[in-house]
C-alpha cells in the first residue's frame, strides 16, 4: 500500500532526521524534481498521521517553524 510504504520510509529515516521541518522530511519521500508545495503537503499529511497515532512528535520552534521527530520503529 502506497501510504503504508510512505509511513514506513518516514519511520526508517527517523534517526537521521531528529526534530526536522517538513521540508527535510519531504526529501525523504520525494525525488528532487518533485519537491514543492504538493510534496510538502503530502509529507505534512503523513507526518501528522504519525503524530495522531502516537508515532511522531511535533513542536513549533522559536522561529515558528513546525518540526517533527519520528522515532525509528519496527516495520508495521
Amino acid at each position: 500500500d502506497h501510504h503504508a510504504d510512505r509511513l514506513q520510509l518516514l519511520r526508517d529515516a527517523g534517526a537521521a532526521h531528529p526534530d526536522a521541518p517538513v521540508e527535510i522530511w519531504m526529501k525523504v519521500l520525494f525525488q528532487e524534481r518533485a519537491w514543492g508545495e504538493m510534496a510538502a503537503s503530502e509529507t505534512y499529511a503523513h507526518l501528522e498521521h504519525l503524530r495522531l497515532i502516537g508515532d511522531a512528535d511535533a513542536r513549533t520552534d522559536d522561529e515558528g517553524l513546525l518540526r517533527f521527530t519520528v522515532p525509528s520503529s519496527p516495520d508495521r
